[in-house]
């Protein structure tokens, strides 16, 4: 008796998308391509504003635009994540496949880390604001120190520290701010100090997105001068070189004449 075994089911090469966002109206082009994009990938996948961005063409400020659309709209939530000590360790990103809340406001959580039940608890955003305030910001602040430990240049504190929080902002994640300060330290090709960016610089621009820096052409070789001796030594070389091709001897009509015989 044979058997029938199923290959891949369709759902496998398929993603479903909600009529909520298909058909929306008020859902940006650019919210509906990074929703499908991203409900397209299986648990676990890593992601990064960045990736998305280079795999739709798009960059990285649109992605991020995108992003708060669907998270606006209850189709995304965006979960923060806390380490075992209680500072802040990244975001992760939870696709739905309708409109949600959580406690009357769509879209975003938190998940704290409690050192008393060993346990991770899930806030909504107004309970968040109601019982921790300004606690992302002082993780930021926490996390500069990290940030400023690893870049390779100390310069500016205090205006790095303002522009650390918008830089943060703008990349999603702390850690791919530091990791990218740290990338940048480790690199064989680092220029001499007073040519690395000021912190406040490379944050402004970006910088933790970088590409590795370019090799560094071999230094010029510059010939060593000679000593006063060796000098002479040259001088005396070349006098003796003249007077030998002086007295060379010379053959014309079979006879032997010396060099200063032919001279005119």
């Amino acid at each position: 008796m044979s058997q029938i075994f199923q290959g891949p089911a369709p759902e496998d090469d398929f993603t479903l998308i909600p009529n909520s966002v298909s058909r929306s109206t008020d859902l940006p082009a650019r919210a509906k391509v990074v929703y499908i994009f991203m409900r397209s990938h299986r648990d676990g996948w890593n992601i990064t504003s960045t990736s998305v961005a280079h795999a739709l063409g798009m960059n990285k400020e649109t992605v991020a635009n995108a992003i708060n659309d669907l998270i606006e709209s209850g189709h995304m939530r965006r979960i923060e994540k806390r380490s075992e000590n209680g500072t802040f360790a990244g975001w992760d990103y939870e696709i739905l496949s309708g409109r949600a809340t959580v406690s009357g406001k769509s879209g975003r959580i938190r998940r704290l880390y409690s050192k008393k039940t060993k346990e991770i608890t899930s806030l909504s955003q107004e309970d968040h604001a109601q019982t921790s305030g300004s606690s992302e910001r002082e993780s930021r602040s926490d996390r500069f120190d990290e940030f400023w430990d690893a870049y390779p240049r100390k310069v500016g504190k205090k205006k790095a520290r303002a522009k650390f929080a918008a830089a943060v902002k703008a990349a999603g994640d702390a850690q791919r701010v530091i990791d990218g300060a740290r990338r940048l330290a480790a690199d064989p090709n680092l220029p001499d100090k007073q040519f690395i960016p000021h912190p406040t610089t490379w944050l402004e621009r970006g910088g933790w997105d970088d590409e590795p820096l370019p090799s560094r052409s071999p230094s010029r070789q510059v010939p060593q001068r000679k000593s006063e001796a060796e000098q002479w030594d040259d001088v005396r070389r070349e006098l003796r070189q003249q007077r030998e091709m002086r007295n060379q001897a010379t053959i014309v009509d079979g006879e032997v004449l010396d060099q200063q015989e032919i001279e005119p």
